[in-house]
């Protein structure tokens, strides 16, 4: 679900941002994962896995590559601060336990995605892409035209 909703943070800067189509993977990114289902110009292609990517084509310019970049990362935090902002309002026991750790888990994808890194190829195809951090850096780095 976290993954999901990561993904969709992309998802959305992007469709907001342009006329393009973008495709949620969860799993395999290959030919494989068939489409599920799509909601407009969302396409969601989802398989029982612990890594997702978020595609959405060539032709975008610099502003609308920030937003998409950034909106992964953006909702991590907003999700964080929700669940954080909900412990308030939960008696003790399994439900805040499980708020608790679901603001923990958005933390971490929040600082962990906008830290600039690049990960082996030795990961795999799947895993060898650069961070949310990394592109964002190599976008601000890029020259103005």
């Amino acid at each position: 679900m976290i993954l999901i909703d990561k993904k969709s943070g992309h998802a959305v800067g992007t469709v907001l941002s342009s006329d393009k189509h973008v495709h949620i993977y969860l799993g395999s990114r290959g030919k494989e994962n068939k489409e599920n289902f799509h909601i407009g110009r969302l396409h969601f292609h989802i398989q029982y896995a612990f890594s997702g990517f978020c595609k959405w084509g060539t032709g975008l310019n610099r502003r609308q590559r920030f937003i998409s970049l950034i909106g992964g990362p953006l909702l991590s935090f907003i999700m964080m601060v929700a669940a954080a902002l909900m412990l308030e309002f939960v008696p003790t026991g399994v439900g805040k336990t499980l708020l608790a750790g679901f603001a923990e888990v958005n933390l971490f994808l929040f600082v962990g995605t906008l830290t600039p890194f690049q990960l082996p190829q030795w990961f795999g195809e799947q895993f060898s892409f650069p961070s949310d951090g990394l592109q964002l850096l190599r976008l601000f780095r890029e020259e103005k035209v």
